[in-house]
């Protein structure tokens, strides 16, 4: 498990914040800026995915 890096506490899960879907201007693909918090104190994390590295729930 991870801890927050603002209040240290545990983090089993991170609640959303945000999910924009965009055209990358470094390679042209489609990619998501996924943002989640931390359950605790609403410290935020963002990450940056490609759509095509992303699985649809129920594939295998």
């Amino acid at each position: 498990m991870a801890n927050c890096v603002n209040c240290s506490e545990g983090m089993e899960w991170l609640g959303f914040v945000k999910a924009d879907v965009f055209e990358s201007q470094l390679n042209g693909r489609p990619t998501i800026d996924i943002v989640l918090k931390c359950p605790h104190c609403g410290q935020e994390y963002n990450t940056f995915e490609l759509v095509e590295n992303l699985t649809p729930v129920g594939e295998f």
